[in-house]
């Protein structure tokens, strides 16, 4: 059969991809198009399974994946993978794929706030519909689990795949779209490059098309199947007759009207999408910056991904979007109206500066903002206030194979420090600096940016815990806790495992710190990670 029939027949749907990327633009299309068909509104992943990567991937490691995921239309992810463990030997229990979300693995105790963060991004995007303007569909040969993307979709465009069945069974138009029941509403069906297709299939799709939908595509010449032959030919032909009356010559673009619908043939989507006057749903978008878009009758959601490990600067136009946008960032658990933004005829543009790989959702209510901005700028500049400076007081566990209590004058890469016990550590450090805050400090936001870390750190400041900083802009909001003068100032940084098994596979079995059941998941040539806190830490507020 094929993977969207298959996907009708579950309450509960899903695909998966690698924390490596591998599945990404096969499963996950896949799982989407079928809930976006058939009207289901969660659509799972099995999420971050693995390869050869075991025990060195930090949380950041693992943001653009899953951001490029909730971009392919997932709202829920199934962790891949939780493995019972049995004993107390670190790490533990593991196999030879799968990302390890296992109680031994050195930031499993802090899993809370990137789990939050998905799940306030999942739970957004589990709400309203599907808002893709192309439909593909995949044609009746078996087995099959996507259709070619064939013409390719033009930039700004977002689409989902279709099967026969939810066509002939489902699909009916509304206002020049197809309507699929709780699913997406697509302005153009586009058909496979094939000449066949069963008579009662084209049959639905002529009378789809009288009904206003509009169907891109070159005219099918015989039926797939033996059944009623010669008689299913014959159909064929003459359905597609209806449809095609005058069929275009190869490379060159036709269009005519059938009923209160559109046929288009030729070599690309961009002349029918402009005849339907059908604008991009963002327009003037970089490559990196990847987005989906919900909608429902409170307004329109677009959730926007840069996969760069770069800054990302654009003024993307939102189609469907109007009046004042705010931005919920689902790291920091802010939202925030965003003053910059201009109507166009096009659409809303609005300006985004976005860190290396950072993610989040525009919304645009349809009732006016209850929120308040405070701001004269969408993403403002952050300028420095003081660098926290001094000897910083590091303490590695003894239980992790560390040293204990010892000092940094300066901050460093823990495998360029001398002692062999800090350069092959891995897993939780303490580091403690106690530091005078400025004499003057403006109202408003005061961020503690964390510069380079190789790692993550919980911060907490005068006693007061802060949360976990695991991403970029590596910065946490301090203003709540900052006092004047003398700050007391502790940050609990953790690495990922890599180094130390590296470390204990030159030791002698009786020797080492760790256990793997696996251990031919961590590569001969691996090489260490850096790792560790390298600053410099300043203090932050947005520039005037």
């Amino acid at each position: 059969s094929e993977f969207l029939l298959y996907g009708s027949q579950t309450d509960e749907l899903g695909g998966e991809f690698w924390a490596d990327g591998r599945m990404t633009g096969i499963e996950l299309r896949a799982a989407s198009s079928a809930a976006h068909t058939y009207g289901l509104p969660r659509v799972s992943a099995e999420a971050f399974t693995a390869g050869r990567n075991a025990f060195r991937n930090t949380l950041w490691d693992l943001k653009a994946r899953g951001d490029r995921a909730a971009a392919e239309g997932v709202n829920h992810f199934v962790l891949h993978v939780y493995i019972h463990q049995p004993d107390e030997r670190p790490p533990g229990v593991n196999t030879w794929f799968g990302t390890e979300f296992n109680r031994h693995n050195t930031w499993f105790a802090d899993l809370g706030p990137w789990i939050d963060s998905l799940r306030r991004v999942h739970g957004v995007l589990q709400a309203g519909r599907p808002a893709a303007d192309l439909a593909y569909f995949i044609g009746e040969d078996t087995p099959r689990m996507t259709g070619p993307l064939l013409p390719a979709p033009p930039t700004g465009y977002d689409y989902d795949f279709v099967n026969a069945d939810a066509l002939r069974h489902r699909a009916s138009v509304a206002d020049g779209s197809l309507v699929f029941p709780g699913g997406s509403r697509p302005r153009l069906l586009v058909l496979p490059p094939q000449d066949t297709m069963r008579p009662e299939t084209l049959e639905r799709l002529r009378d789809l098309v009288l009904a206003g939908a509009a169907l891109f595509g070159s005219p099918p010449a015989r039926s797939p199947s033996l059944a009623g032959q010669p008689a299913a030919d014959a159909r064929v032909r003459a359905l597609a007759a209806e449809l095609w009356p005058t069929p275009a010559a190869p490379g060159v673009f036709a269009h005519h009207r059938l009923g209160a619908g559109h046929v288009f043939q030729g070599p690309d989507l961009a002349p029918a999408l402009a005849a339907l006057a059908l604008a991009p749903d963002v327009a003037d978008a970089p490559l990196d910056l990847l987005w989906a878009h919900r909608t429902d009758a409170t307004g329109d959601v677009y959730y926007v991904s840069n996969q760069a490990d770069t800054p990302l600067t654009a003024a993307p136009v939102f189609r469907d979007a109007a009046g004042a946008p705010e931005f919920w960032d689902p790291v920091a658990n802010t939202r925030v109206v965003l003053p910059e933004h201009q109507a166009t005829p096009a659409g809303t543009r609005v300006p985004l500066t976005l860190a290396p790989r950072q993610s989040g959702l525009l919304v645009f209510p349809r009732t006016a903002s209850l929120l308040s901005s405070g701001r004269s700028v969408n993403f403002p500049a952050t300028t420095p206030l003081t660098t926290l400076a001094g000897t910083w007081s590091v303490e590695f566990s003894p239980a992790f194979g560390g040293p204990g209590l010892v000092e940094f004058p300066s901050l460093l890469d823990w495998t360029r420090h001398p002692d062999a016990a800090i350069r092959t550590y891995s897993g939780p450090a303490t580091y403690r600096l106690t530091f005078d805050a400025p004499a003057s400090v403006p109202a408003g936001p005061v961020f503690l940016d964390l510069g380079q870390l190789h790692g993550q750190a919980r911060v907490t400041l005068n006693g007061r815990d802060l949360g976990l900083v695991w991403c970029a802009p590596w910065r946490v909001a301090v203003e709540s806790a900052l006092r004047p003068g003398p700050n007391s100032l502790e940050l609990g940084v953790t690495t990922p495992w890599l180094n130390r098994l590296l470390h204990d596979a030159t030791l002698p079995a009786e020797s080492r710190l760790t256990h793997l059941t696996e251990p031919g998941r961590i590569p001969a040539k691996s090489q260490p990670l850096p790792s560790g806190l390298l600053g410099p830490v300043t203090l932050q507020t947005f520039a005037p």
